[in-house]
């Protein structure tokens, strides 16, 4: 395989809260929707992480089965619902650091293309993933000064002691 990396998104937030939280230790018993390898962290923090499709997420949310909830970013966020049912929004964590599409062309159907084609390829791979990058800045800037305008959100910065439990703050 031939791998080009395309449209590098920035880091996830940390997500959705009914109520703030400032230490690990307010995780413990929380129902946090993640996914992947982001439920071993919450087990870790003492969270009860649990799995949901994305259209689940808010009406779980919104009747109380889960307490919190991360998925994607201020758009996808935004559009699925989030700030019709919490009204906290942290940023930064660890859990989703960087996000990045790949394509992938079989070795031997690349190999056999022209130079010229094959450079074309790349280029056309860089070019879209440039414009997919700065299209997605600007809309997830604009939503996400929308959410803390019109939709009435508190973004907070991810606490220090979730960020980087240690001894004195929690289980590492």
């Amino acid at each position: 395989m031939v791998s080009l990396l395309y449209a590098p998104i920035p880091c996830e937030a940390f997500g959705w809260f009914k109520k703030a939280v400032r230490t690990p230790a307010e995780l413990r018993g929380l129902k946090y929707r993640t996914a992947g390898l982001a439920v071993e962290m919450m087990q870790v923090l003492g969270a009860a992480p649990v799995q949901l499709a994305a259209g689940d997420i808010v009406p779980a949310l919104d009747r109380g089965l889960i307490d919190a909830a991360e998925f994607a970013n201020s758009t996808d966020d935004r559009i699925l619902g989030f700030p019709d049912v919490a009204k906290i929004y942290y940023q930064r964590s660890y859990h989703m650091a960087n996000d990045m599409f790949e394509i992938m062309i079989n070795k031997k159907t690349f190999h056999a293309l022209s130079a010229e084609l094959r450079m074309l390829v790349r280029l056309a791979t860089q070019a879209a993933s440039a414009e997919m990058s700065w299209k997605a800045m600007d809309r997830m800037s604009r939503d996400f000064i929308e959410l803390q305008t019109k939709d009435k959100v508190r973004a907070l910065k991810t606490p220090r002691p979730i960020r980087m439990p240690s001894s004195r703050h929690g289980p590492r």
